[in-house]
């Protein structure tokens, strides 16, 4: 017996020996080719680029490399991380992404611009797509990044940023009425541009010190949540047409300095439709918000500070402003202008705190206000429900009619409250009917100003809103860009 067993296991171990030999020559055939190393050098990019096909992926070690790229459609050019590859260029476009029937991304590097442009996306043929992530860019002139002419954009974890600092808001070169493409050769003007994007998808993508746009969005379905534009000089946002959607995300710092164009931290022209939530709009330098006969859906909307009126709208079809964590607080002028618009609904919201500030306008000469809300000749439907007003300089809620009926407007479960000479909520312009502030609660000494009050309050009027950056119709992105073509095509 015991040696059958010595024999079995005998036999046991060469059978061991043998599986493991084969096994080792199995996994030796199914090796995958090692990956190349990482290029460091601008002349090894350039050919690995050039080499590269659809599903490629061309690596950027750790380096700073100066020149001009350009990624084909479908290939991806990752590096060891923002700050640690840096491409640099003082010259048309540092990087070029091709966007075709492919999926071409670029991740985890820095780019350094002192030309045209710092990134651009280009779609081919019926519309491509392209994807940014984990990218800084850096740019003293022309455009941080811009996109044309795609199916599908994603930006995850951009950061884009200018010169212009409040610092240095002054020195800056004067482009009032210059040319976008000449004004582009003599400061950083645009931070992020996309013209006849379909889908883009932005994703904690930061935009600040641009002389004249941080971001701007032209006939493009946008959807950018977290993040936001800071500190740029006369326009943090601009969007023309099309569809823009915003979640949590902050337009801010907005800088005029001694220009004469007022700032605005958002300004939507051009019939675009816009959706938020949870939008922080704050200290801006003139405007919270400009709408310029646009529709508008605002939930939960936070402006603060802002040295003109928070929200502006004027000729608009829709504008809702609801949530209760809607809250206006410190603004100048008014909380909410909305002039000769339709479908007004105000619901859910706080507003508080507006500071007496004069303005001049073309007709009605200085209009000195510090109203919460202020609604002027209003058109269809106005509602305004669940709101309080606190402490507002001049007004909470002045509804001028311009000789207009009431019978379109509902005001339900409306608190006003204030001191001194604040008034709280009054009706002008036509012969209000009995009982249309029958739901408003006056506190402080609102009641009492309001019952004495007789003279007809000065009102805003409609303004010209400059869009004249906007413009990108001719020529597209190549109207601040220029035509710079592609690199070695």
């Amino acid at each position: 017996m015991a040696f059958l067993m010595s024999l079995v296991e005998g036999k046991m171990d060469e059978l061991l020996k043998l599986l493991f030999a084969a096994a080792v020559v199995l996994a030796a055939g199914c090796q995958e080719t090692p990956e190349p190393a990482p290029v460091t050098d601008a002349e090894a990019l350039t050919a690995a680029l050039e080499a590269a096909e659809l599903g490629d992926v061309v690596r950027l070690g750790v380096c700073h490399v100066a020149g001009n790229f350009v990624v084909p459609d479908g290939v991806t050019l990752v590096g060891a991380g923002a700050g640690q590859s840096v491409i640099d260029s003082d010259e048309r476009a540092a990087v070029m992404v091709i966007g075709d029937i492919g999926m071409p991304r670029v991740a985890d590097l820095s780019i350094v611009s002192g030309g045209a442009a710092g990134l651009v996306v280009m779609g081919e043929g019926s519309g491509g797509s392209a994807e940014i992530e984990g990218v800084t860019i850096e740019a003293t002139l022309g455009v941080g990044l811009a996109a044309e002419a795609l199916a599908e954009l994603t930006l995850n974890d951009v950061t884009i940023s200018g010169p212009v600092t409040p610092t240095n808001v002054n020195r800056l070169p004067i482009i009032d009425g210059v040319d976008l493409e000449t004004a582009a050769t003599m400061t950083a003007t645009h931070g992020l541009v996309l013209n006849e994007v379909e889908a883009a998808e932005l994703t904690d993508v930061e935009v600040s010190g641009f002389a004249s746009l941080g971001a701007l969005l032209i006939e493009s379905g946008t959807t950018w949540r977290g993040g936001g534009a800071a500190g740029n000089l006369l326009t943090g946002l601009g969007a023309v047409g099309g569809e823009a959607t915003f979640e949590d995300v902050a337009l801010t710092g907005t800088l005029q300095g001694m220009r004469a164009t007022p700032a605005s931290n958002a300004v939507f022209v051009g019939g675009v439709t816009v959706e938020s939530t949870g939008l922080t709009i704050a200290d801006s330098a003139g405007y919270g918000l400009l709408h310029n006969g646009i529709t508008a859906h605002h939930v939960d909307l936070v402006a603060e500070d802002n040295a003109d009126t928070a929200l502006w709208a004027q000729g608009c079809p829709e504008l809702e402003l609801s949530g209760t964590g809607t809250r206006m607080t410190g603004n100048a002028f008014a909380g909410v202008v909305a002039v000769d618009s339709t479908d007004v609904t105000i619901q859910g919201a706080q507003i508080d705190g507006t500071r007496l500030a004069p303005r001049m306008f073309e007709e009605g000469g200085t209009v000195n206000a510090g109203d919460g809300v202020q609604l002027v000749d209003p058109v269809g439907t106005v509602n305004v429900e669940d709101v309080s007003f606190t402490g507002n300089e001049r007004v909470g809620l002045l509804i001028d009619l311009g000789g207009a009926s009431m019978e379109s407007l509902t005001i339900r479960d409306v608190e006003v409250d204030g001191t001194g000479d604040e008034l709280g909520a009054v009706a002008q312009g036509a012969e209000p009917p009995a009982g249309w502030d029958a739901e408003v609660t006056r506190a402080g000494v609102t009641a009492e100003n309001d019952a004495t009050h007789t003279e007809a309050l000065s009102v805003a009027e409609t303004i010209d809103v400059a869009t004249d950056a906007f413009d990108l119709s001719s020529q597209g992105i190549a109207s601040v860009i220029g035509d710079i073509g592609a690199p070695g095509r």
